[in-house]
């Protein structure tokens, strides 16, 4: 009788060890399912912004190794997760289990697409629409985790109470002869419940996100240490309602998504925290019920801190938004490239939060300011030698030079002893040359330390600024082209036509007067005849020189011809002014034009209309301007029939100067 009592009170002792050890276990795994589902739903936000990023064409930095590594550790959990039969049901399908698996391969599929091929939208399209679809199923499978392992503690405590009464009846039976060794099982059997008790809080306790469980009324009830680490409110949190830590303008949404807690559905949210000192920590939460029994006792919260990933969203926004602007900015129509070039000046600096802005062109060992925004100090057009600024370390580098601090530069520069406190410099490329560099300072060093997506917004800016300033060039070659004699450089019959024109219409409207000198060069045919077109067009130019200097700031001399010339005079006393100009230029054609060290001596015949305003003035016309030019033409006829090397003037059919009509 002993012996069997013995026996069957070791056999249910040791079913108790077993029921307690799978009570253990299954506590244990529980919390790494809990533990799993975290790290899954982070491991797939990060997955979604490194894959968007990548796909918008702003990757993150180190954004392939970082995607390659999350990718390894859902390849991880999703084969820990294969063998769980007792997550075969879901309650959003027949095989949960199955359909979380195969969403993972094909969000696993799609991040691996993007990251051989950023721009692959098919791949970008399945990561966007299953993001929240995969984060549900992850929550079920935590919702379904949980009932089971209710449903089983309760067979285990029955199963266990069971065993408790055998082994007291077989402690009436042996009491005296078997208590000791019983005592020891008991302690033995104790023990190891404490240490599966230690090994929750630890879980609890230790767990880096903040987790805090509020009874029904949404008090705090226990906090652990992250929670008090992160809102420093330490233990006087405990007892107050969970509102008084989070921002008023949370408070209502979150106190619906605690009574769905209550309600016993798990939900995910974000909100901010308020700390004991005054910040605020943005985190992502995921509330859900504490069961006693088959009753909802409170709720227990979840928290990530996810600062870190809001700022990184936030500088992903302002990049965009940044880009966004000088993309518009480029496609602006009706805006000259001086207009559109001030503008991007601006806007950088707008941008980056920099007082001025500076353009330069690099001539020989000079910079050259052309243009700035703001007050630098720097004179426009003036020269500065390159090893004096901080350009010659930008050139040299061929990349965006930032400096934050002037005071911290070891180099001497022009910036520091002009008082400058920071500073950013990127040359600018033209045709694969250094066209000159592009600059951004304050008088104060930088509050923010200059960041990569500062230096990436900074290249673009310098490439829009090259684009217009290579654009800006070749129009201005467009119109040397088509408006000036590309052998003088002077203006040809197309500019003349239009300068006459403005000429008549300033006579028109303000009664101003002018004079037409229409030149052809006397004996220059004999040059090109015996010396060659070779040294005819050298001495055109030293004409187109010579004529240049006798004009003044405002009077236009433009070829026309091979060697002749019109010289359009504004009149201040009339037909005087317009004489000393005529003699002017007899008397300085006539001096010998040397080339390669020969001298050749040509003269010059002068036609000139003189066009006096009138008292009561009157309109113009275009044929009006044509009848100017043809008699200047005729005076010019008229001087080389009288002997040449002399001017003429054009006079009416009635023997007087012709007046403006």
């Amino acid at each position: 009788m002993l012996f069997r009592a013995f026996l069957a009170i070791a056999f249910v002792a040791v079913a108790q060890c077993i029921f307690l050890a799978l009570l253990t276990d299954a506590q244990r795994d529980t919390a790494r399912i809990i533990d799993i589902s975290g790290s899954q739903r982070m491991r797939s936000q990060r997955i979604a912004v490194l894959a968007i990023a990548a796909h918008d064409g702003h990757p993150l930095p180190g954004w392939r190794d970082e995607l390659d590594r999350t990718l390894g550790e859902l390849a991880e959990v999703r084969r820990e997760l294969a063998p769980r039969h007792d997550l075969r049901v879901s309650p959003v399908g027949p095989d949960g289990l199955t359909t979380l698996g195969r969403l993972y391969r094909r969000y696993e599929d799609a991040a691996r697409r993007i990251e051989r091929d950023p721009s692959d939208a098919a791949a970008y399209a399945y990561i966007v629409r299953n993001r929240l679809p995969l984060l549900a199923h992850l929550d079920d499978a935590v919702h379904v985790r949980s009932a089971r392992f209710e449903e089983h503690n309760r067979w285990l405590v029955a199963a266990m109470f069971v065993g408790l009464l055998g082994q007291l009846a077989g402690i009436a039976v042996v009491w005296l002869r078997v208590f000791l060794p019983t005592i020891r099982s008991a302690d033995n059997a104790f023990a190891r419940l404490e240490e599966s008790q230690q090994q929750f809080y630890s879980l609890f306790a230790q767990n880096p996100d903040l987790i805090a469980i509020y009874d029904r009324a949404g008090r705090v009830v226990l906090g652990n240490r992250a929670a008090t680490r992160l809102l420093k409110t330490g233990d006087a949190a405990i007892g107050e309602h969970f509102s008084k830590h989070i921002v008023d303008e949370d408070v209502t949404f979150l106190n619906e998504a605690f009574e769905t807690a209550l309600s016993g559905k798990p939900v995910s949210v974000e909100t901010t925290f308020k700390t004991g000192d005054g910040d605020r920590i943005a985190v992502h939460a995921t509330i859900f019920p504490q069961f006693s029994g088959a009753e909802i006792a409170g709720v227990i919260g979840v928290a990530k801190d996810i600062r870190a990933l809001k700022a990184a969203e936030d500088d992903y926004r302002e990049q965009s938004e940044r880009i966004a602007e000088l993309y518009a900015l480029s496609a602006t129509q009706g805006l000259t490239w001086e207009q559109q070039i001030d503008r991007t000046m601006s806007t950088a600096a707008r941008r980056l939060n920099y007082d001025f802005a500076l353009l330069c062109e690099l001539r020989d060992d000079a910079i050259v300011p052309l243009g700035s925004i703001g007050s630098s100090g720097i004179e426009i057009g003036m020269p500065i030698p390159l090893e004096q600024t901080i350009s010659k370390y930008a050139i040299e580098s061929g990349d965006v030079l930032p400096v934050d601090d002037l005071s911290t530069f070891v180099y001497p520069n022009e910036a520091a002893d002009r008082g400058w406190g920071s500073v950013v410099v990127v040359p600018l490329e033209i045709n694969g040359t250094t066209y000159g560099t592009f600059s951004l300072g304050s008088m104060e060093p930088r509050a923010r330390a200059f960041t990569s997506d500062d230096r990436h917004y900074m290249s673009l800016v310098s490439s829009l600024l090259a684009f217009g300033l290579q654009r800006a060039q070749q129009q201005r070659e467009l119109d040397a082209l088509a408006f000036f004699d590309q052998l003088t450089g002077l203006p040809n019959r197309t500019l003349l036509g239009d300068s006459l024109d403005l000429l008549i219409d300033d006579a028109h409207r303000y009664r101003a007067s002018f004079a037409v000198h229409y030149v052809d060069l006397d004996l220059f045919k004999s040059i090109n005849d015996t010396h060659g077109h070779a040294a005819g067009d050298a001495v055109l130019r030293l004409v187109a020189g010579r004529m240049k200097e006798c004009v003044r700031a405002g009077d236009v001399v433009a070829r026309v011809g091979g060697d002749e010339f019109v010289i359009l005079q504004r009149l201040t006393n009339g037909r005087t002014d317009a004489e000393v100009l005529a003699e002017r230029i007899v008397r300085t054609i006539a001096e010998p034009f040397v080339v390669d060290g020969v001298a050749h001596e040509i003269g010059a015949s002068v036609g000139i209309s003189v066009r006096v305003a009138s008292s009561d003035g009157g309109a113009i016309d275009q044929e009006e301007a044509s009848a100017i030019l043809a008699r200047a033409d005729e005076a010019l006829y008229s001087a080389k029939s009288q002997g040449r090397n002399r001017y003429e003037f054009a006079e009416t059919a009635n023997g007087s100067e012709s007046l403006c009509a």
